[in-house]
C-alpha cells in the first residue's frame, strides 16, 4: 500500500528542470501496490484514463510529478518513456 500525491507541473509544455515551486499538489490517495513500479505505472493509468470521480485536473504529462509514500518517501517525474527519480528521503 502507498500513499501519493500527484503533483501537476504549473507550466507542462516548460523544457527547464522545475523546482518544488512549480508543482501544485491536486490530488491525494492511496493505492495498493506491489512496488513503486507498479504504483507508478498504475497511476499514470488511473490519471489519465480512469480519473477518480472527485479528481477534477488534467491528465498527467512528461514533467509532473507522483509522490509516494511506501518504505521510503520518493518523488518521480514522469519522463516520454517513463520516470525518472526527482529525490527521496
Amino acid at each position: 500500500m502507498f500513499r501519493y500525491i500527484i503533483l501537476l507541473s504549473q507550466d507542462p509544455l516548460s523544457f527547464i528542470r522545475l523546482g518544488s515551486d512549480d508543482f501544485t499538489p491536486v490530488y491525494a490517495g492511496t493505492i495498493k501496490a506491489e512496488d513503486e513500479e507498479d504504483a507508478l505505472n498504475r497511476l499514470f493509468c488511473i490519471f489519465n484514463r480512469d480519473y477518480p470521480p472527485d479528481y477534477r485536473g488534467r491528465s498527467l504529462s512528461v514533467g509532473d510529478r507522483i509522490l509516494l509514500d511506501g518504505e521510503r518517501i520518493m518523488t518521480y517525474q514522469i519522463e516520454p518513456t517513463g520516470f525518472t527519480i526527482v529525490n527521496s528521503n
